[in-house]
């Protein structure tokens, strides 16, 4: 009985620690090979932050990362997703690499919205 309490509590503690970015990133490189084009720094440590696709060439995505105020190129093969200019993403970055992405289609939805509405207001006057 006891034995199951310890192994939630280090599933808990486990889980805070991967969470909290507590991850050993050393060893979350050896697990995700990166691409040199996908480097915008040499950031020691992972976070999440949010990016927009600012043009498509060929098979390249350029994405604008606002906080970072950084410019990085990835492929689409490498990351298969209905892309369009214009699309938010959120970003999973290890050590200055994006490892992951999504789109997040509520700030897409939203930033599109905004533009059709000043669209809207200029055609008006």
């Amino acid at each position: 009985m006891k034995e199951k309490k310890y192994l939630k509590v280090v599933l808990v503690l486990l889980l805070l620690v991967v969470t909290c970015n507590g991850v050993d990133t050393s060893a979350a490189a050896k697990l995700f090979p990166h691409d040199k084009r996908h480097a915008f720094s040499a950031s020691p440590f992972t976070y999440q932050t949010k990016g927009v696709v600012d043009r498509i060439e060929g098979n390249d995505i350029v994405i604008l990362m606002e906080k970072e105020q950084k410019e990085v190129t990835i492929s689409k093969e490498e990351f298969p997703l209905l892309y369009s200019q214009g699309t938010w993403l959120d970003l999973v970055i290890v050590e200055g690499h994006i490892v992951d992405l999504s789109i997040d289609w509520v700030m897409t939805n939203k930033k599109r919205d905004r533009v059709k509405a000043l669209l809207e207001v200029i055609r008006a006057r």
